[in-house]
């Protein structure tokens, strides 16, 4: 509907080809994806070469298709994310990637044997993706964002939003 000019969408990512349709808000919320891994055994990490001889897990459906094609990252996959701390706690796994939202800590609780002071994230995201409101470039709704986006600092800037992002995030 949107990508027809009649709408918006809320919670998209900006691309090339997006922003040729849309006019973006400014970020809704910012999802840091991050390696978690068991405390005791971190490695250095700065960028995604440095993951190349370690198995890595995340939830199936994660799309890392280029860097898994070129070789440079080899996953595991999980339906559960407390079944992938739990291969991680094991050793069968290296890391995690997580959003940097989620509770590990209750997580791991609400899951048996898991223990919630075993893991630790690293420092270096892994990436970044920012969740927008895009509107249809056709719609002229520039004015429209203006008002959201005042609204969003304000929400962002008192605190209101962070018990609804970490609610949506665990």
């Amino acid at each position: 509907m949107a990508e027809r000019s009649e709408g918006g969408v809320i919670g998209l990512s900006i691309s090339d080809e997006r922003l040729t349709l849309f006019d973006f808000s400014e970020p809704i919320f910012t999802e840091h994806i991050v390696l978690v891994v068991q405390k005791g055994r971190e490695f250095p990490y700065q960028n995604i070469t440095d993951l190349k001889d370690k198995l890595i897990g995340t939830s199936y459906g994660t799309a890392y298709d280029e860097t898994v094609a070129n070789g440079t990252l080899t996953i595991v996959g999980f339906n559960d994310t407390r079944s992938g701390l739990g291969m991680l706690q094991r050793g069968r796994i290296d890391a995690i990637l997580l959003g940097s939202s989620i509770d590990i800590s209750r997580l791991a609780q609400s899951w048996p044997g898991l223990h919630p002071d075993a893991f630790t994230t690293l420092p270096v995201p892994v990436k970044s993706d920012s969740k927008h409101m895009g509107i249809a470039k056709a719609l002229k709704m520039g004015w429209f964002l203006e008002q959201f986006n005042q609204c969003l600092k304000n929400g962002h800037d008192t605190g209101f939003f962070a018990p609804i992002i970490y609610q949506y995030s665990n």
